[in-house]
């Protein structure tokens, strides 16, 4: 009896003990150093490892870390394999699929490229080149959301990606600066490549499957619970430099002349400095002695002499400051020269780029302030687009209204913005706005105008926790930083203004194919139409989008040069007469290219007529080789052809068109693309991607 009473005693201990610590399995990058580093006993180490340890320890859980290629990892987990992915970066793609964790590190992401090359500053400037990232990375999604010309190369690992640029396999990537900095450093290459200004800086978080809410909330209970102390002592710990496999004497030779070289300019710099000091000091002596002479013979004037004195000094102290107040406004000009080489870059994209780097050279001119924000209007609403210090993402989620915008003229030094707002806000609104700004004491609101019409403003805060005030020379300053964003946003406006004459001049050729063949009368727009619809049904992005409708719109532009009565014959075409016809996406292709505007839209042209099994024309590709958007046109097209009346048919049923399609899935069409274009026009489909 005493023996079975043991037995579940021990029974209970066991179980209550397994209840109480709760084993978490997390996965990770092996390559992704120094945040996760793989042991050569197959042990993980790193800054993530590290930390969900400490947070586990302190929220009542112990962890397991695995890792492996990131492919891979994401793969296990969402298998189920593993519970948490320790360190990931926030996309919407990814919010769909994954829960996120609160984020608990920033890390900025940089273009590494080779020294031949000029600069590399916006995502245009990646459109040149083969761009290496790692596969199914951010970065990944980052370019093909918002670079879509960019020529990707995918690696499995970041070891991978940067042994490839080391090797000259690729000369440009995309990588997250602390890891790639560490490869290049492990294998002595850093200064073979330059670093472009952070394209963008992303929080990490850790991530569950959606089943997992406990869990969740497991891992935010150890987040909150590591202290700010603690989580300096592990950034120490692991933000350091590599060994690296070879002393870099080049370098050390390169640095000591460097260093030579200023000790050399130290030293001439002090002799010249010192013959002026000598010279200023006789100078000095000699005024001296002949005020001295002149005290002594005047003795009577000894008060009106020491105001004189006095009145040099001040003067001596004067100059200093003004020497002080000329270099910097050198720094401030040489911001502001490098502020405007963005404008008419910026103009050609979004607005996002320029508005951070005219924010980030405010507060580095403009020294005394602190936080700062910019704001467009659209009609009557208010809308915050950038801000440093205040919490951006919930400014954006307030609803408010261009008269409640704090501006007097045209620029305004305001005391306590908040309490300024008040007459204008309800209590909601002045309750939100004061959550989501950081305290303020002082602020300069500036308007952005084009012309006479105010169509934003800047906001330049000091802290109400600092004892600094602007000066004139800050505002100064900051109306001139606003006449550059001014600038930009005419700019921007002109650029969109003259996208649309051009779209107006194409719609007017489309008017002209028309009248001279009335029979495919709204073809070109139903293409157009057909064509955006399935490219958005397929998840591609916005800018390729607006050029798959432009093409499907000029599609057919080059039967202007066929004969309206071949155009119109009633019966089957010749051999003779269905070659001229075979020649109209060539003379359209031809008619367009001398637009640099409508390159890309000219290959698309070019090869509508392609067929999947390599039996179309003008060139017979097949497959692959034949463009992703000439596919997608070639489907709109023949789809609206087959349910519209022609001279030699009579219109098909939505119903046989389909079938038809489906038909020749794998000899005229895509056969991937062909599926999901009919399960778009029967309603059935999800937004899915087959690129």
């Amino acid at each position: 009896m005493r023996f079975r009473f043991v037995l579940f005693f021990l029974w209970i201990a066991t179980v209550t003990m397994s209840i109480a610590t709760l084993q978490v399995r997390f996965v990770g990058d092996l390559s992704y150093v120094p945040f996760e580093i793989l042991e050569s006993d197959g042990q993980a180490k790193g800054y993530f490892v590290d930390f969900w340890r400490l947070a586990g320890k302190k929220a009542g859980f112990s962890v397991t870390y695995e890792l492996c290629q990131w492919k891979d990892a994401l793969a296990g987990f969402e298998q189920g394999d593993f519970d948490v992915v320790g360190g990931i970066f926030y996309s919407e793609q990814r919010s769909k699929r994954y829960l996120f964790s609160k984020p608990f590190l920033e890390i900025p992401t940089s273009v590494f490229y080779r020294p031949h090359i000029d600069s590399i500053v916006s995502l245009r400037d990646l459109q040149k080149y083969r761009v290496g990232v790692v596969e199914q990375d951010y970065s990944q999604e980052y370019l093909e959301r918002n670079a879509g010309k960019a020529n990707l190369v995918l690696y499995p690992t970041t070891e991978a990606l940067v042994l490839a640029a080391i090797e000259g396999e690729i000369s440009v990537f995309l990588c997250d600066e602390p890891v790639a900095l560490y490869w290049l450093k492990a294998y002595s290459k850093a200064q073979d490549f330059k670093i472009s200004p952070p394209f963008y800086k992303n929080f990490v978080y850790a991530v569950v499957r959606p089943d997992q809410k406990e869990l969740l909330d497991l891992l935010n209970r150890g987040i909150d619970l590591i202290t700010e102390e603690e989580q300096s002592n592990l950034e120490s710990t692991w933000f350091g430099v590599p060994k690296t496999h070879t002393i870099p004497w080049a370098l050390i030779l390169v640095l000591s002349l460097i260093a030579f070289g200023v000790l050399i300019s130290v030293f001439i710099w002090n002799s010249v400095l010192r013959r002026r000091i000598e010279a200023a000091i006789r100078t000095i002596k000699e005024q001296n002695e002949r005020l001295s002479r002149q005290n002594l013979a005047l003795t009577e004037n000894e008060q009106q002499f020491e105001g004189v004195n006095q009145q040099l000094l001040a003067t001596t102290e004067d100059l200093e400051k003004t020497l002080l107040q000329v270099e910097g406004l050198n720094y401030t000009m040489f911001e502001l020269i490098e502020l405007s080489k963005l404008l008419s870059e910026a103009a050609q994209g979004k607005d996002q780029t320029f508005f951070e780097k005219l924010l980030n050279t405010t507060l580095t001119v403009i020294p005394s302030a602190d936080y700062g924000s910019v704001s467009l209007f659209e009609g009557e609403d208010w809308r915050f687009v950038y801000a440093i210090g205040h919490d951006l993402a919930n400014l954006k989620t307030l609803r408010l209204k261009k008269s409640q915008f704090t501006l007097e003229g045209k620029i305004s030094v305001v005391e306590d913005i908040i309490s300024d707002n008040r007459p204008k806000m309800n209590a909601t609104e002045l309750e939100k706005l004061a959550q989501f700004t950081k305290p303020i004491a002082h602020s300069i609101v500036i308007g952005l105008f084009i012309g006479e019409s105010l169509v934003g403003g800047i906001s330049i805060d000091i802290s109400a926790y600092s004892d600094k005030r602007f000066t004139q020379r800050d505002t100064e300053v900051a109306q001139a930083l606003s006449n550059l964003a001014s600038g930009f946003l005419a700019m921007q406006r002109y650029t969109i203004a003259q996208g649309k004459f051009q779209k107006d001049l194409l719609m007017g050729m489309i008017k002209i194919l028309e009248i001279y063949d009335p029979h495919t009368k709204g073809h070109s727009e139903n293409v157009a139409s057909l064509s955006a619809r399935f490219a958005e049904e397929l998840g591609i992005s916005s800018d390729l989008i607006q050029r798959i409708y432009w093409a499907g719109l000029v599609h057919d532009i080059g039967k202007i040069l066929v004969s309206r009565e071949l155009l119109g014959k009633m019966g089957p075409l010749t051999s003779s007469e269905y070659q001229i016809i075979q020649n109209h996406p060539v003379w359209g292709a031809e008619v367009l290219q001398s637009s640099d505007e409508l390159s890309d839209i000219v290959l698309y042209i070019r090869h509508h007529h392609e067929r999947w099994d390599g039996n179309g024309y003008p060139n017979r590709l097949e497959r692959e080789s034949i463009p992703f958007v000439s596919r997608i046109i070639s489907l709109a097209d023949s789809y609206d052809a087959m349910i519209s009346d022609r001279p030699y048919r009579k219109k098909k049923t939505v119903e046989c068109a389909l079938k038809d399609i489906l038909n020749n899935a794998g000899k005229q069409f895509d056969p991937s693309l062909a599926k999901a274009f009919c399960a778009m026009i029967e309603g059935k489909s999800a937004k899915r991607s087959v690129i």
